[in-house]
């Protein structure tokens, strides 16, 4: 009986309009930003996709809390709550079938679109794990409780003002509580306010995720709202209503403490995106699994580089992307046969010219200490320094090469050389152990 009721309710209901009306806007605003050159944010992990999902719903919320308040009025559209009163069949359970209807178009609208935004990742990088489900359950259980909520609110006042109210206050509620947190003082409780909206922003780098405990903090705060939002809705009674507020009334007092004062505790790194793909053949390199869409082109520039290199005494065999962490770079030396290439080489724009320039750079070391110098060690080792750097290069730069190559070839493999030792540790003046300290 009750999977009756369901299916007349998502044939015959607004529901199915609410249900596309949150894809098609989804969608808008996923694929609007492919079109204006920002698509990057999200097309290559379905992590990234998940939150940029969630910070869609800005929108998405408040239209979910309208659409619950004007199916709310649909009794009294169609001048039939007297009617309806009367039958024997109780009035909570017509209503929450109305409700559970309205629940299955929007968690299946927000999965569509999920699916739709993930055509564009499976094209170039594929599937990187579960780690995304976590969040678009809580986004899809956030717009559940949004759509109940609303339910509630357009049983309680049913006028013909009630739902574009609600969108209004929707949009007025998140925009406070997410623009809060940006005159906070570090261990305030307002970010903790901040992760009580649905929305969240997208992740510092490709190598982070949502932190477990927030999820899940997260998701008791939209289930205790949803329970209130159906308890209300349900209700015949004013007392009864009243004690719908329970739910969230607790769930506020439990989630509050418990969520993260500070933003940086909200992402943690995330061991999928960390973990290593590497190419078949000699020479070994790897990049992170959250850039093996690029493991082609970083090895073929891998393959011209580290016969550059040879020249070097101890010369790296191997090379590896390490996702960027300046904090540990003093305490962990790079090892000398290998080469550990900063993920931040493949964030911009790039061609294989570019990556194997990259991997010179201080003769193949990280990014530490002067730029000016590791660009000039990468010009010269790219052949020896019979080829002046690029017309665009800096003219501090030029000036420093040209001191460089002036030298006998001895001599400038020994600072060449003696620029690479000290990068590895990261100790001592780059610029000056490749000048003599003429500068």
């Amino acid at each position: 009986m009750t999977g009756r009721v369901l299916r007349i309710e998502l044939r015959r209901s607004s529901v199915l309009v609410s249900g596309a009306a949150l894809l098609v806007i989804g969608l808008v605003l996923l694929y609007g930003a492919v079109a204006n050159g920002q698509g990057e944010v999200w097309d290559r992990r379905w992590v990234e996709l998940a939150l940029v999902q969630r910070f869609a719903l800005l929108l998405l919320w408040p239209l979910a809390l309208g659409a619950g308040g004007w199916l709310a009025r649909r009794d009294r559209r169609a001048g039939m709550e007297e009617l309806l009163s009367s039958t024997s069949r109780p009035g909570w359970q017509r209503r929450t079938a109305t409700a559970g209807a309205l629940a299955i178009a929007l968690v299946v609208a927000y999965f569509l679109l999920l699916a739709l935004g993930a055509v564009r990742i499976a094209t170039t990088t594929g599937f990187d794990g579960l780690g995304w489900l976590p969040i678009a359950v809580v986004g899809a259980l956030s717009v559940v409780a949004a759509g109940w909520l609303g339910l509630a609110i357009g049983r309680l006042v049913p006028s013909v003002l009630t739902p574009p109210l609600l969108v209004v206050f929707g949009l007025v509620a998140i925009g406070t509580v997410t623009e809060v947190v940006k005159y906070a003082q570090p261990g305030q409780w307002t970010n903790a306010v901040n992760l009580l909206a649905p929305t969240l922003t997208t992740a510092p780098d490709d190598f982070t995720t949502v932190a477990p405990n927030v999820n899940l903090l997260q998701g008791l705060w939209f289930l205790a709202l949803a329970a209130t939002g159906i308890g209300v809705l349900a209700a015949s009674r004013p007392g009864h209503r009243l004690l719908a507020g329970i739910p969230a009334v607790l769930g506020l007092a439990l989630v509050l403490p418990l969520l993260p004062r500070s933003p940086a505790a909200v992402f943690v790194t995330d061991p999928t995106a960390t973990a290593l793909v590497c190419a078949q053949g000699s020479p070994h390199v790897c990049v992170t699994r959250a850039d093996r869409a690029d493991l082609a082109e970083v090895t073929a520039a891998a393959r011209r580089a580290l016969p550059l290199l040879a020249v070097l005494p101890d010369p790296p065999s191997a090379l590896q992307e390490i996702p960027e962490d300046p904090s540990s770079i003093p305490a962990h030396p790079q090892p000398t046969d290998m080469v550990w290439f900063d993920s931040e080489n493949l964030a911009g724009p790039h061609d294989e010219d570019d990556l194997v320039l990259r991997m010179l750079a201080g003769g193949g070391t990280r990014p530490c200490g002067d730029p000016i110098a590791r660009s000039v060690v990468a010009d010269w080792l790219l052949d020896q320094g019979h080829t002046p750097p690029a017309a665009a290069s800096a003219p501090e730069v030029w000036q420093t090469w040209r001191q460089l190559v002036a030298l006998p070839p001895a001599e400038q493999l020994r600072r060449v050389a003696a620029v690479r030792a000290a990068a590895l540790t990261c100790h001592g003046d780059l610029l000056s152990t490749l000048t003599g300290g003429a500068q």
